[in-house]
């Protein structure tokens, strides 16, 4: 369980470092949602490509 608490801590701190620089950054915000959620400017076509 020692283990479990060390990943999840370390697993916490990088989640908040990364909304950390989330919130100060227009820039990044536009590539987080674009890449998680496949979010497009308008007149812009989306491809997903997956593999097999």
């Amino acid at each position: 369980m020692q283990e479990d608490r060390i990943y999840y801590v370390h697993k916490i701190r990088q989640i908040k470092k990364e909304k950390k620089e989330l919130l100060n950054n227009c820039d990044l915000i536009e590539k987080f949602s674009r890449e998680k959620y496949y979010m497009k400017k308008e007149k812009e076509d989306l491809y997903i490509i997956v593999q097999e």
